[in-house]
């Protein structure tokens, strides 16, 4: 695996992050959890990882959020979500939320 492929991957991933917390906002799903298994059941996102949040999760929230900072000079779309940032400030990532 190259560096470039680990770049598209995690792209991927924070984009899945970034429209399951829009999902989260808008009550479309009661937590982030949900978003979860969705991705894995509806998606066939990878059930080791735990889905697109926990894997989000488990690489580290802060350097997500930098990257999306990054990303976003481009392009809106990389907006971090509020959901990222609450996750963030809980310090227990999106398991203590909602």
């Amino acid at each position: 695996v190259t560096p470039r492929h680990v770049t598209f991957a995690r792209r991927v991933v924070a984009a899945l992050l970034v429209a399951g917390s829009a999902c989260v906002a808008e009550t479309a799903v009661q937590r982030p959890s949900d978003i979860d298994a969705l991705a894995v059941h509806g998606l066939g996102f990878p059930r080791r990882a735990g889905g697109p949040m926990r894997a989000m999760q488990s690489v580290g929230l802060i350097g997500v959020r930098k990257d999306l900072r990054v990303w976003g000079e481009d392009s809106t779309i990389w907006a971090a979500p509020d959901l990222l940032d609450q996750a963030i400030k809980d310090a227990r990532g999106f398991d203590s939320l909602c």
